[in-house]
């Protein structure tokens, strides 16, 4: 597994990170992600499965991974004719089942136990 790469980018008077990591052999396929204020604006996930079939590549991967990064970059930072700057297209919000049962009095649901344990952890790093 390759470190990852990371750059801030300023740009239309806000700051963007851009953040791209490697899976590693055992899974691999590069990520890179475009955030704004902590929330993913935009996703990118590429298999380079075919590059290590010959075995271990890290300097293809790196490359790929260099790539990739440089284009998620790109594409915050490209302009529309009327130079407005062309926003990543956020991923699309799964909407939320409809409720299939109340739980029994003092039970929480996953979903709440999951919320709580990001709120509790969140702005710490392990």
């Amino acid at each position: 597994m390759l470190s990852g790469i990371n750059t801030d980018i300023e740009h239309g008077g806000k700051t963007y990170h851009v953040q791209t990591e490697d899976g590693g052999e055992q899974n691999p396929v590069i990520v890179t992600h475009l955030f704004a204020g902590g929330a993913i604006l935009s996703s990118q996930r590429v298999s380079y499965g075919d590059v290590i079939k010959a075995g271990p590549n890290p300097d293809a991967v790196r490359e790929l991974m260099k790539q990739q990064h440089q284009t998620m970059i790109k594409s915050l930072s490209s302009k529309d004719a009327a130079g407005a700057a062309v926003q990543p297209e956020a991923p699309p919000r799964a909407e939320a089942p409809p409720p299939t049962a109340t739980l029994p009095k003092g039970r929480r649901s996953l979903d709440d136990v999951i919320d709580e344990y990001l709120q509790s952890h969140r702005g710490h790093r392990s």
